[in-house]
């Protein structure tokens, strides 16, 4: 055969790059989805914290103050959880798609490289360079997916720093009505719960996120 050609294909991504990158997007997935649970739990805390205020009788202008801090917090909470959930799906639709992508990319340039007559290799090249070109754009689109999570977890750890803060406040001012100290002794406890789940779930996440931008900036 014939196997003479001038045009050449870029190698292509290397396995370790595809499956990192697809490990590290699933996981934020699957970590992302916890969120859709504990938003439910969060907007419970809300509730259960005007109920309180609710019945509280001449408590009520102090604990319809903390609970308006709650439910500030809460809904800043909610708000973060929920954008990260619903895209989280998104980003691991992409990131199959990439994956497949890459792997049929791999098998045109293995074909390429056995040397097949120039017609074809030249068929082959150009099948495999509109390939290239939409892993790549799927690439710098789930880079960009990252990127927004990168900025939405960031801004989600700052909200949960003002929430030992709003403990220290409730158990100040409840602790002059201790009828309803052990309602709101739960209260902070859940908020405090939330505090711990979001610094661990969020430090992971971060980590996945960069670890997958390095991956797709090595590749690029």
């Amino acid at each position: 055969m014939d196997t003479s050609t001038e045009a050449k294909p870029r190698a292509v991504m290397p396995n370790e790059t595809v499956i990192g990158l697809y490990k590290n997007c699933m996981e934020f997935t699957l970590n992302s989805r916890t969120f859709l649970l504990r938003t439910t739990e969060l907007h419970r805390v809300g509730i259960n914290a005007q109920v309180m205020a609710a019945q509280s009788g001449e408590a009520a202008p102090v604990l319809s103050a903390l609970v308006s801090e709650i439910g500030v917090l809460t809904a800043k909470i909610s708000a973060a959880l929920n954008l990260i959930s619903g895209s989280g799906g998104l980003l691991a639709k992409n990131a199959i798609k990439t994956t497949k992508t890459a792997n049929q990319l791999q098998m045109y340039y293995q074909a390429w490289e056995i040397g097949l007559e120039v017609k074809t290799n030249t068929l082959l090249l150009s099948i495999y360079e509109k390939k290239e070109a939409e892993m790549y754009s799927l690439l710098r689109e789930v880079r960009d997916q990252l990127s927004a999570h990168t900025a939405t977890l960031a801004e989600l750890q700052k909200t949960v720093i003002f929430i030992p803060a709003l403990i220290n406040l409730i158990n100040v001012n409840v602790a002059e009505y201790p009828q309803y100290s052990e309602q709101f002794r739960v209260t902070s406890t859940e908020l405090n719960d939330f505090k711990d789940f979001i610094e661990s779930s969020t430090s992971l996440m971060s980590n996945r996120i960069k670890e997958a931008i390095h991956l797709i900036n090595s590749a690029i």
